[in-house]
């Protein structure tokens, strides 16, 4: 199914899976092709949304819960740790169920807010069982477990 925000001009968010019991996971890269792998790899056990932007992705986190949120660290304009400072002050709850995914190339500011966050890090290029690892760390917080197709 494909959606679209208000006011998301022309990024349209995906919608993989969405049966209630599943762990609700919101994708946030502003790579169309790595979004939709991250979406697919998560789709089997997880309900997917994504967003191919921090600040279209926070316009929905004020209307819709989500069990975790992977974001990818450096997007234009606003990137992960952008978007974590930012609901650290508006929603903690939800900046604590975010999943950092990143390439590498740290700046010092990147590198002091990986390590200060305490937000789990999946490296590019990562394995389904990486991206998988980092979002049961995330459900087992919350004390929620994920229920693995197959």
């Amino acid at each position: 199914m494909e959606g679209r925000l208000e006011g998301a001009g022309a990024l349209k968010p995906r919608t993989y899976g969405m049966t209630s019991s599943r762990p609700r996971v919101l994708v946030i890269d502003d790579d169309a092709r790595l979004r939709d792998v991250l979406g697919l790899v998560l789709a089997d056990d997880c309900d997917v949304s994504t967003s191919g932007s921090a600040a279209d992705a926070l316009a929905r986190l004020r209307t819709e819960r989500f069990d975790a949120i992977v974001c990818d660290l450096s997007m234009p304009r606003m990137g992960g740790a952008e978007l974590h400072a930012i609901l650290s002050d508006a929603d903690p709850d939800a900046a604590a169920r975010m999943i950092i995914v990143t390439g590498g190339a740290f700046s010092p500011r990147s590198e002091q807010f990986l390590a200060e966050s305490g937000c789990p890090k999946v490296p590019k290029p990562f394995t389904p069982p990486e991206l998988m690892e980092a979002v049961e760390v995330i459900l087992e917080r919350r004390g929620r477990a994920l229920r693995r197709a197959g």
